[in-house]
């Protein structure tokens, strides 16, 4: 025994040296990665306690009779047990390839089966570890904070897909795991088209000159390229948060509604692929950290809201079925939580009323009363940070819109608009009420807004639909003798028509809508707006394009600049020491402003 013992120690120690110290330095990047992480390092055992353990069951092994291959009727055991049991589970799975990309398989797919189960927040958290830093050279440091305070400030808390924190973390950084190039470009463009100042607005909306065209000005084409080139080669997060803002983009141009509408599709899909609309937690337990946690929930909802907009925007059905979702609606479990989440809660509780009441409308279904008390209650319900208020966000101030908005378009159809009021029911009556009311509201909403947060371009496309709602209602209750008080009442029209004209600069769709506002107006007889009597809001706006296309090499017929020759077109439009902190930003010198 002592004989045996001895060779079976010299046989271990030297067989499998080679194959031992690969593991042992396995174990140490391993244990690096854990560290890096964050996380606990369990304590090794020592080279004296695992030897015995080894010889024991080697020992042991010797004396133990052979297991008898499988025969007819003998069920399998361990690891093809578990095998069989992973092929015929009926659960969802997320798993990753080689290259470290995540893909979500519900109970009814199999597919799972082939690929790998390494944990892929440590995996990706080792590759953006070590990827270069990416950022917008091509432009000036001051023009970039521009944008990003123009996005928080107008973009992020109505469709918010981004997670802020995460964002601007890993941007600081330069790690790439929340932050891309592709998205920072999507998220300039998305600020650009609210700037203030037009040259900024130039390059992500263009202007109509004659009969020449420009599709795809310089940041939109810019952003859609790398998001493009993520899509395949890298998709990740990143590109569904970049593909989400990058379809809002497309409602400024005409005819581009439709690339809008399958741009926010791919968005919703690719979260699928990635299983965003799963509690990962019940899946894969211990696999996610606080930030994952926050960006996954951000993206997905915000992928909802955008989801549920464009549904109501086109009348058409929205993709995301609640049925299937397992993963939390933001600020709904207990605890404190920050402004971000307290109101992409708010928006996803609403836009989900609204996805059911344009479900009866564009399908012809009864609608339940219990849609009126839900929206009456989640106004009752909202936080004391989102209560309207004259001065209050821009964010809050288009929540409330398209509250007031909902409550019209839920039985709007009740109120038989264009039935003489003699021959309405009372029912009918009543509606009218209601909803003239409600439209009132939402005009006094966009008086609010431009007074205090200037131009309503800076609104989403969704808002010209509301707004839109409201001045028909206002003009077809005045039609029927349903106001007392005129004053205010051609007031609250002229913000709602002066909203619409400044969101020309932004949508192509506004200058339709415009047209047949004021169409209707001469119809029904209405007065004179002031707006219609003072034309400076839309001769300063064309002075301004016009002096605009003599300054911008960018927006010239005979320029068209190479893609990625960004650095050639940015050192000869802005000025190289950037943008100035303050005063009117006109970098291109005198010309006769």
């Amino acid at each position: 025994m002592l004989i045996e013992t001895r060779l079976l120690t010299w046989k271990y120690r030297n067989s499998s040296r080679h194959y031992t110290l690969k593991l042992e330095r396995r174990v140490r990047q391993l244990e690096a990665e854990l560290r890096k992480n964050n996380l606990e390092v369990p304590p090794g055992e020592t080279r004296d306690q695992v030897l015995p353990a080894v010889l024991q069951e080697s020992v042991t092994s010797r004396h133990e009779p052979p297991q008898p291959l499988l025969g007819q009727g003998q069920k399998p055991r361990g690891r093809f047990h578990s095998l069989i049991g992973r092929l015929c589970a009926a659960e969802p799975r997320l798993c990753t390839d080689r290259a470290g990309r995540l893909h979500f398989y519900g109970p009814s797919s199999s597919l799972h089966t082939a690929e790998s189960i390494s944990s892929w927040f440590t995996f990706t958290d080792a590759i953006y570890a070590e990827t270069p830093q990416q950022t917008a050279r091509e432009l000036p440091v001051q023009l970039q904070e521009h944008l990003l305070d123009q996005y928080w400030k107008f973009q992020h808390g109505v469709i918010q897909v981004v997670n802020r924190e995460a964002f601007l973390n890993d941007m600081k950084i330069g790690r790439c795991q929340y932050y891309s190039k592709a998205l920072l470009y999507a998220i300039f463009a998305s600020a650009a088209r609210v700037s203030d100042y037009p040259e900024i607005r130039a390059l992500v909306v263009p202007p109509e000159v004659g009969s020449f065209r420009f599709e795809e000005p310089y940041l939109f084409k810019k952003a859609s390229t790398l998001v493009e080139e993520e899509l395949r080669h890298d998709a990740s997060v990143t590109t569904v948060q970049a593909l989400a803002l990058l379809s809002v983009l497309c409602c400024c141009y005409a005819g581009s509604d439709g690339r809008g509408w399958m741009d926010s599709g791919r968005a919703v899909r690719l979260a699928f692929e990635f299983g965003l609309h799963q509690e990962l937690s019940t899946i894969r337990p211990n696999s996610l950290r606080g930030v994952d946690s926050s960006v996954l929930r951000t993206t997905f909802w915000g992928c909802f809201t955008l989801d549920r907009l464009w549904a109501t925007y086109l009348g058409r059905p929205y993709l995301i079925r609640l049925d299937v979702v397992t993963l939390d609606r933001p600020a709904a479990s207990p605890g404190v939580h920050n402004w971000d989440e307290i109101i992409a809660g708010a928006w996803t509780d609403l836009l989900d009323i609204i996805g059911r009441i344009c479900d009866s409308i564009n399908h012809k279904l009864s609608q339940p009363l219990l849609v009126r008390q839900e929206l009456s209650n989640w106004q009752l319900k909202l936080d004391p940070l989102l209560r309207y208020l004259p001065q209050s966000q821009p964010a809050v101030q288009v929540l409330h819109l398209h509250y007031h908005s909902a409550v019209i378009l839920e039985k709007l159809s009740e109120a038989r608009f264009g039935v003489e009021t003699s021959n309405a029911s009372p029912d009918s009556i009543s509606a009218r009420t209601i909803y003239t009311d409600h439209a009132l509201q939402l005009a006094a909403i966009t008086q609010n807004y431009r007074a205090n947060h200037g131009s309503a371009r800076t609104m989403i496309g969704n808002s010209l639909y509301n707004i839109t709602i409201a001045v028909i209602v206002l003009v077809a209750n005045w039609a029927e003798g349903g106001t007392t008080d005129e004053s205010q009442y051609i007031e609250r029209v002229d913000s709602c028509v002066r909203s619409i004209k400044e969101m020309e600069t932004s949508f192509a769709s506004a200058r339709t809508l415009s047209n047949i506002v004021l169409s209707l107006m001469r119809r029904c007889n209405f007065p004179p707006l002031p707006s219609q009597r003072q034309k400076d809001w839309s001769e300063e706006d064309e002075g301004l394009l016009s002096r605009l296309r003599m300054s911008l090499p960018i927006l010239s017929p005979d320029f068209m600049p190479s893609l990625y020759d960004d650095q050639g077109l940015f050192s000869t439009t802005f000025d190289p020491d950037g943008l100035e902190s303050s005063g009117p930003l006109w970098p291109f010198g005198d010309l006769g402003v």
